[in-house]
C-alpha cells in the first residue's frame, strides 16, 4: 500500500504547488503585469473615429462615392450593373485606377461597376456600406436584376471581432473605432454595436467589452496561463499571433465563422430584397494563391445558407485562377504591401467575368 500513500502524497504536493503558483500569478497579474500586451491604463484616452461617425472611416473619395473610373471610360455608362463591397482586396489597393480588377471587369462587361470597397473593413462594415449604398430596384421600377459582389478575405473575419484596431493590431491607431456585430442569444440574431456618440474613456471601454482582442488582453483565471501568454507575446509577438490569435486559422474558429455566416446571410437578404443577386468573391492571400492553399475550404463547405432556402447567391473562389498565373510567374502576384499587383488584378477580373459568363448560359 506504500505506493498508494506515495501517490496521494505527490498528488497533494502537486495540488498545493499549483495553488501556490496560481496565487503568485494572481499577485503578479494584479499588481505588476495588468494585461497581456502591457498596454497602459489610458489606452482608451483620445480614441475616436477617423473620418466617418457611422463606419469609422471611408475612402478618400467621400461617402457615397465609389472608386473613380479612368476618364476614358464612356460617360454613357452611368448606372452601375455591379456593386462591389469589401475591404482593400475588393477595393484593389496598391494599383492604379485603370489596373483595378473592378475597372477591368467594367471594361469586359461594358457597363459600370461601382466599387465601394474600403481598406481595413471587416465584413461588418462592408455590410453596413452595402445597406447604405445599395439602391432598391423595386422602388425604381427596374425589372432587370443586377449584381452585388461581396469580397471575403481572411482578415475581414478577424476584424469582425474588433471594436477598433487598438487590440486587434495597432494600439497607436487612436482613430480606429468601428461598429461591429455581436450575437444576441436571447434574440438569436445579430445586434449592432454602433460607434458611440461620445468618446470619454469609460464610454470607449464599454464599446470594447465584446471586443474579442480586448477580452484576450485581460489576464483572468487561470492566471498562470495568462502570464504564459504574456511572456509569449513579449518574447515573440508573431508566434503569439499564430498560436493565440490564429490569423489564417480564423476560418476554423466556430465563433468567428458564425458571426461571418450571419453577416453573409444578412447581406444576401438585403440585396435580394432590393432586386440584386449576390456573388461572394473569396480572395486567398497572395502567398496562399501561389502555394495553392485553400484554407477556407471547410468554411465554404459548411456555409449554412443555401439557394434551396430561397437565397439568390453564388460563390466565386479565385484560388485556381490566381494559382495558375502565379505558378507560371514563379512568384506570388504580390504588390509591396501584400495586395494583388496589376497582373493579379487582371486575373481576378477575368476569373469573375468568366464565372458570370458561365452563369448567363442557358
Amino acid at each position: 500500500m506504500t505506493w498508494i500513500k506515495n501517490s496521494i502524497y505527490y498528488l497533494a504536493l502537486i495540488f498545493f504547488l499549483a495553488i501556490f503558483l496560481e496565487l503568485l500569478s494572481f499577485g503578479a497579474a494584479h499588481f505588476l503585469i495588468k494585461n497581456v500586451y502591457g498596454y497602459p491604463k489610458n489606452i482608451f484616452d483620445g480614441v475616436s473615429y477617423h473620418n466617418d461617425s457611422e463606419f469609422g472611416w471611408i475612402e478618400k473619395y467621400g461617402l457615397g462615392q465609389p472608386r473613380p473610373s479612368p476618364s476614358n471610360f464612356g460617360s454613357s455608362h452611368t448606372e452601375p450593373c455591379v456593386y462591389v463591397f469589401g475591404d482593400s482586396f475588393a477595393h484593389a489597393d496598391e494599383v492604379e485606377d485603370d489596373q483595378a480588377w473592378s475597372y477591368i471587369l467594367q471594361s469586359l462587361l461594358g457597363c459600370s461597376v461601382a466599387n465601394y470597397g474600403v481598406g481595413g473593413y471587416g465584413s461588418d462594415q462592408a455590410f453596413l456600406m452595402l445597406d447604405r449604398m445599395l439602391p432598391d430596384l423595386r422602388l425604381s421600377g427596374k425589372k432587370s436584376q443586377k449584381l452585388v459582389l461581396f469580397g471575403i478575405y481572411q482578415e475581414m473575419l478577424r476584424r469582425n471581432q474588433a471594436a477598433s484596431w487598438l487590440f486587434y493590431c495597432c494600439p497607436s491607431k487612436r482613430n480606429s473605432i468601428k461598429p461591429y456585430f455581436y450575437f444576441d442569444e436571447n434574440l438569436n440574431s445579430l445586434k449592432l454595436q454602433e460607434i458611440p456618440k461620445s468618446f470619454d474613456p469609460e464610454t470607449v471601454k464599454t464599446h470594447h467589452l465584446r471586443d474579442a482582442y480586448f477580452q484576450l488582453s485581460e489576464i483572468k483565471f487561470p492566471f498562470t496561463m495568462g502570464l504564459m501568454k504574456t511572456a509569449l507575446f513579449r518574447l515573440d509577438a508573431r508566434l503569439f499571433d499564430i498560436l493565440i490569435l490564429q490569423s489564417w486559422r480564423t476560418y476554423s474558429k466556430t465563433a468567428v465563422n458564425n458571426i461571418q455566416y450571419k453577416i453573409m446571410e444578412a447581406a444576401v437578404k438585403t440585396a435580394n430584397e432590393r432586386g440584386f443577386e449576390v456573388g461572394f468573391v473569396v480572395f486567398p492571400s497572395t502567398n496562399d494563391a501561389f502555394k495553392n492553399k485553400r484554407r477556407y475550404k471547410q468554411f465554404l463547405d459548411e456555409l449554412p445558407i443555401s439557394t434551396q432556402d430561397g437565397y439568390d447567391f453564388f460563390v466565386i473562389d479565385l484560388l485556381s485562377a490566381l494559382h495558375q498565373k502565379s505558378n507560371l510567374s514563379g512568384k506570388p502576384l504580390r504588390a509591396a504591401g501584400g495586395h494583388y499587383d496589376a497582373a493579379g488584378n487582371s486575373v481576378i477580373a477575368s476569373a469573375i467575368y468568366n464565372e458570370l459568363s458561365l452563369r448567363r448560359q442557358p
